[in-house]
């Protein structure tokens, strides 16, 4: 499960893939290549929640940026690629989405 990138202009496009699945009365989603997860009681605000953890991973990490997706097992060499070994919850009932992200190139220089 890698995400898929893209480069255009002064932007990267990454594909990344989203586990989401339910525990108890709480929902939750997980970015397996950010290592990013977040949670909510109403699912249909789990994706603007995920959105808002994603904004604030990218801004907290504008600065070295590409030494954190290194630490996560990104491959920054051209063509950048995503990790390939992660580890994704096993969870009964869990769906799998991938939802499209712009880095600034910039930020991976």
């Amino acid at each position: 499960m890698k995400a898929t990138i893209t480069t255009k202009g002064d932007t990267v496009e990454v594909n990344v893939p989203l586990v989401t699945y339910q525990r108890g009365d709480i929902f939750i989603c997980y970015c397996p290549v950010l290592d990013l997860m977040t949670y909510s009681k109403d699912e249909d605000k789990l994706q603007d929640y995920f959105d808002q953890t994603l904004d604030h991973f990218l801004e907290t990490n504008q600065k070295h940026l590409r030494q954190t997706l290194e630490s996560l097992g990104w491959n920054m060499k051209k063509p950048l690629k995503s990790p390939s070994n992660i580890n994704i919850p096993n969870v009964d009932n869990s769906k799998l989405i991938h939802r499209q992200v712009n880095i600034p190139s910039l930020a991976l220089a």
